[in-house]
């Protein structure tokens, strides 16, 4: 089985962050600084749209 085009990289480490709907949101070829202020701003706004996203949902089944 291969990956996804997406997903293929020849870089060693290659790592990504993806959303809910499945989206890459970042791609980081190489050592990177995942404790940066940039990063985690990244993740909490990714996660608080999850969490609105979740909401809506629960809304619409009433």
């Amino acid at each position: 089985m291969n990956p996804p085009k997406d997903l293929y990289e020849k870089t060693i480490p290659t790592n990504y962050i993806i959303d809910h709907t499945g989206k890459i949101v970042i791609k980081e070829k190489g050592a990177s600084n995942w404790n940066s202020e940039k990063i985690r701003n990244v993740l909490d706004a990714l996660i608080a749209e999850r969490d609105s996203s979740d909401h809506k949902k629960a809304l619409s089944n009433f």
